[in-house]
């Protein structure tokens, strides 16, 4: 393929990679059984996309490759925040302590693990940018360790801090 044929796959496969990010976020509202049975299918989606055809469309053209992929998924800032009366910051932090591993785990995971816990304890929070903005908040304070921009919630990882022996 020639730059311009590559150029516009690349556009149409990234154009693609962001709507199957609306549609996942559209089915992380469904019921489990949905949210299972539609998930792993939008996973290999995002698969096709990310890991074989802009891979491919990189190997034949290496110079359209982006310098660090990812995109920012947020900007909210914790102080923006407003919740609801019935949901103390306390119990959020405590189910955002309890998701987060000492391993390194992707800040996507982190989010998606701890609004699963929101659905099954019954919390009115549903939005992913809310969690992110607490966990940035949490890390910034000093009580994870992350690893890259936090704010690109498939491209950075996050983990509790780690203690270092005297």
């Amino acid at each position: 393929m020639d730059k311009k044929q590559a150029l516009e796959l690349k556009k149409r496969l990234l154009d693609l990679d962001k709507a199957i990010n609306l549609v996942s976020r559209a089915v992380g509202t469904l019921d489990e059984h949905e949210r299972d049975a539609l998930g792993a299918e939008i996973g290999k989606l995002f698969d096709i996309a990310n890991r074989r055809l802009l891979p491919y469309v990189y190997g034949q053209h290496p110079e359209l490759r982006p310098s660090e992929r990812g995109v920012i998924c947020s900007t909210l800032r914790w102080s923006k925040v407003s919740l609801p009366a019935s949901v103390p910051v306390d119990e959020i932090d405590q189910i955002i302590f309890e998701v987060v591993k000492p391993q390194w785990q992707k800040m996507a995971k982190v989010i998606t693990g701890v609004l699963k816990t929101f659905r099954e304890k019954a919390l009115p929070i549903d939005d992913g940018e809310v969690i992110a903005a607490r966990i940035v908040a949490l890390a910034e304070a000093g009580h994870f360790d992350g690893v890259g921009d936090l704010r690109m919630w498939g491209h950075s990882e996050i983990r509790h801090k780690q203690t270092r022996p005297n």
